[in-house]
């Protein structure tokens, strides 16, 4: 009997994670009819090579060798020219999927009517907070949407609707996979698995997230501590694609903005140095009377008893903060306790829009 699907999984990390990951898997699986493919990519630690070893020989396991590193994009375009299934589910050996999400993929990739590549939701592992709910894009800048949001604290439709959606999670035909041409090898660990599916959206394709097929994922615990440069990949992929990517951070935004947060006027704090900001302010019509450029000293949290002059911390009005991540300010209970009821807020380029005081 023909497997229902294929699971490529390409291998490049230390022995704890592929341990915990194999078990685990095994346990999410257990009486699907499905193939496992693994891609070992490259020469790997002794005790790697003696777990993959042990699957081999099993039914449903399908191993492949490749005696140098390729990186993420080459090593699954092999697993899946290995594959013996009409259906893909691409995972990376760092997520940890919950019991029934992977059937709930494919449920949901089967009812589509149109062609369709279909992301499930990820958690961070440590915090539960949203890791990817697929892709956002602004003015040169890729993020994932809703990155470390509270699950309960925000509302998300059965399915969204993205531009790109993440590879360490995603499920697909194979004949879409090959009527994209598949992973760009140019790619080494980064963009291809997005971009990918970028282009499956301009092709009237959808690229879709599954709120409810939930993955832990322990985002990049699956490189093997391998330093990745990816400053060239992200110029090849912006010269590729700028003028066909829509801004959508805005509309994000935009569809998180309450009455009274549309009525009030801001004094607005770039704590990053996102060049596009006040164009996303103008863009999604939210009151400001003024704009301040901070450059803080160090990348990341942002503390703001070290960083902003008492006038700022003690301003009467409300505040709106403008950064990578909404957590990067969050963290400053003493003086956002301070402000209460002045109605700062915090926007990112993740898209979260969250108050403050």
């Amino acid at each position: 009997m023909k497997n229902t699907y294929s699971i490529i999984v390409a291998i490049n990390n230390r022995f704890s994670i592929v341990d915990n990951f194999l078990h685990h898997l095994e346990s999410v699986i257990d009486g699907h009819n499905c193939e496992i493919v693994l891609v070992v990519d490259g020469p790997q630690d002794s005790n790697v090579c003696t777990a993959i070893h042990k699957k081999e020989n099993l039914p449903r396991y399908n191993v492949v060798w490749l005696d140098k590193q390729n990186g993420y994009g080459i090593a699954n375009n092999i697993g899946v020219n290995h594959s013996h299934s009409d259906f893909l589910l691409f995972l990376g050996s760092d997520v940890f999927p919950k019991s029934k999400s992977i059937e709930l993929l494919f449920d949901t990739l089967i009812k589509q009517e149109d062609e369709t590549i279909i992301q499930g939701l990820t958690l961070y592992p440590q915090t539960n907070r949203i890791q990817s709910t697929g892709h956002v894009f602004g003015h040169l800048i890729n993020r994932h949407a809703f990155e470390n949001r509270n699950i309960n604290e925000i509302e998300l439709p059965a399915l969204i609707k993205r531009q790109a959606v993440s590879s360490t999670f995603y499920v697909m035909k194979k004949t879409v996979f090959n009527s994209l041409g598949q992973f760009d090898k140019f790619y080494y660990n980064a963009w291809e698995g997005m971009e990918l599916s970028l282009k499956a959206s301009l092709q009237g394709i959808q690229s879709l997230c599954a709120r409810d097929a939930v993955a832990y994922h322990v985002r990049g615990g699956g490189r093997n501590d391998t330093y990745i440069d990816e400053e060239q990949q992200s110029v090849y992929f912006w010269c590729k694609w700028h003028d066909r990517i829509h801004n959508d951070l805005s509309n994000i935004l935009a569809q998180q903005l309450s009455d009274s947060v549309r009525k009030n006027s801001y004094t607005v704090i770039l704590v990053n140095q996102y060049r596009s900001w006040k164009y996303t302010l103008d863009e999604i019509k939210l009151n400001y009377n003024e704009i301040i450029q901070l450059y803080p000293r160090k990348h990341g949290k942002y503390i703001f008893e070290t960083e902003l002059p008492n006038a700022i911390l003690s301003y009467p009005g409300s505040l709106l903060f403008a950064c990578d991540n909404f957590q990067d300010v969050c963290s400053n209970a003493y003086s956002i306790q301070r402000r209460a009821g002045r109605g700062d807020i915090v926007i990112d380029l993740s898209g979260n829009l969250v108050r403050l005081t």
